[in-house]
């Protein structure tokens, strides 16, 4: 029955209405009509669903009221944007807001295609799928500006006729939001740096130096994990140090951290120290076996210091006890499960041993999962001072003493190069503290080469030989004070860098230092 055949029923007027709001008088059946009150004209339907009745007085307000306030008045009046296009990606609408927020006049995208104006605009997904999409976060690339968005299909006889979006404008936040994410950054980096001068204070390691400080809160974010990790850096840099820093900073702090040099150790015997062996393993072996590191280590860490010295048949073994977990003692009949975390250290140039086949590269890559390397004394600054001082007090204190260190010897420090690095500052100050015999340590109380640098430094200080002396000297003094002449002058064209001079030249860091000592 026809809706207008049940109000011919009901009243003596009808109304012919269609509502473009998306809500509309729905034709009845008679099952239907028993629902309706006697003053009822019709039951309201929105999208299928019954949400009322209607009866003729509601029908007039709704009317007159369609009338006075149409849709896109009510829209233009909202605190969102709202942009509607058809099925092809066609803007067909856009409200008041969509110009605010975006900053774009409607009349630039009205009857254009969402896909010339924003290629890859999330809408066109939604005409794509027919699935609503909601984001709160979504940047519009065209007007670098970002929006909450919720982007609806709707339908016509059951096929996908268009999309429309309704989105607020959250650009401030998102910059606050930044800005926020910016300042907690500032402030975990002021938290690891502030952690990494405790735990240096805790192990009496002195620094200062940006770098430094920052390896040291690297060092301390992958401590907590149990990967691998290779150190790097040249003799007497405290590499050891490290090691101690990241255990002790690891979920096996409260387990055993185990060191073994491998270079100190007989190429005989590491194998036996590293995975032990069993009584009668071999003539002179004790009776009672001995265990190994790896098993001492077990639960804990390993510390394998000067690893690129490792021999090569070992280093096969030991790539074998990481991919396996296992240990085979010598002279042992079954394997025995260890869980150790490994270490590693070297000044070896591991690259360029690989390629000459003097270390194994599936073993430098398993080592190799985190690298740190530490600067040199020289790269660090102003912190040759503060362990200058530091070392000269724990030697005042050994020896009884109370001595200053004098300008021009702090001059020297900070341009020394250091080639020992700590170990050699260190040796210095002993020398200088025990030796000393007045109040001040000057150049005259530091070592020979230390405090021979200064002249040989600099060639300014020179000058050069003349002829008449060179004349008198025979074939082999000539060649010498020739060859001494090239390396100050090379060094001078250096500025006094000495990694610099060593390039020019073609020689070791060791070569020059000796050269220049004689």
């Amino acid at each position: 029955m026809k809706l207008s055949e049940i109000m011919k029923e009901k009243t003596s007027k009808s109304f012919d209405l269609t509502l473009n709001s998306g809500m509309y008088i729905q034709e009845i059946s008679k099952e239907e009509i028993n629902l309706c009150s006697q003053e009822s004209i019709g039951i309201v339907k929105d999208s299928g669903e019954i949400i009322g009745e209607i009866n003729t007085e509601q029908l007039k307000f709704i009317k007159s009221n369609y009338d006075k306030w149409n849709t896109s008045m009510i829209l233009n009046n909202i605190e969102e944007a709202v942009i509607a296009l058809d099925k092809t990606g066609r803007i067909f609408y856009a409200n008041k807001m969509y110009s605010v927020i975006l900053g774009v006049p409607r009349a630039k995208v009205l009857g254009k295609f969402i896909q010339e104006i924003e290629a890859d605009a999330s809408i066109i997904n939604v005409l794509k799928t027919g699935k609503p999409l909601f984001r709160n976060n979504q940047r519009i690339k065209s007007v670098d500006k970002y929006v909450s968005v919720k982007i609806y299909p709707f339908y016509e006889e059951g096929e996908i006729s268009g999309a429309y979006s309704i989105f607020n404008d959250i650009t401030e936040i998102q910059n606050l939001n930044r800005e926020v994410t910016r300042i907690n950054n500032v402030a975990d980096e002021y938290s690891r740096q502030n952690r990494a001068h405790q735990e240096l204070r805790k192990l009496n390691v002195i620094g200062e130096d940006r770098h430094y400080l920052d390896l040291i809160s690297k060092a301390m974010v992958a401590a907590p994990t149990d990967v691998s990790v290779l150190i790097r850096g040249e003799n007497g840099v405290g590499k050891e140090i490290f090691a101690k820093l990241i255990h002790k900073n690891s979920l096996r702090k409260d387990k055993p951290l185990i060191s073994v040099n491998c270079a100190a150790i007989p190429e005989n015997l590491i194998e036996s120290e590293l995975f032990g062996y069993e009584e009668g393993a071999f003539t002179g072996a004790s009776k009672k076996g001995k265990v190994g590191k790896f098993k001492l280590a077990d639960g804990g860490t390993l510390f394998l210091d000067e690893i690129g010295d490792m021999p090569l048949i070992l280093q096969s073994k030991l790539l074998r006890v990481l991919q396996e977990g296992e240990i085979e003692p010598i002279g042992g009949k079954k394997s025995i499960k260890v869980d150790v975390r490994i270490i590693a250290a070297t000044n070896q140039p591991l690259e360029k041993m690989i390629e000459k086949r003097q270390f194994r590269q599936d073993l430098y890559y398993r080592l190799n999962a985190i690298t740190f390397f530490v600067p040199a004394l020289h790269d660090r600054g102003n912190d040759v001072i503060l362990l200058a001082n530091f070392f000269l007090n724990k030697f005042n204190e050994e020896y009884a003493k109370d001595l200053v260190l004098s300008r021009e010897v702090y001059e020297l420090f900070l341009d020394y190069q250091w080639p020992g690095n700590v170990r050699e500052l260190i040796n210095c100050l002993k020398f200088s503290v025990i030796l000393c015999s007045r109040n001040r340590i000057t150049m005259e109380d530091l070592p020979p080469n230390i405090r021979n640098y200064k002249q040989i430094d600099n060639p300014n200080m020179h000058g050069k030989t003349s002829s008449q002396e060179i004349s008198e000297m025979n074939l082999k003094e000539r060649l010498k004070q020739y060859e001494k002449q090239i390396i100050l002058d090379t060094l001078k064209i250096c500025d006094g860098n000495k990694q610099k001079t060593t390039e020019r030249l073609g020689i070791s860091k060791r070569t020059l230092y000796r050269k220049l000592e004689e």
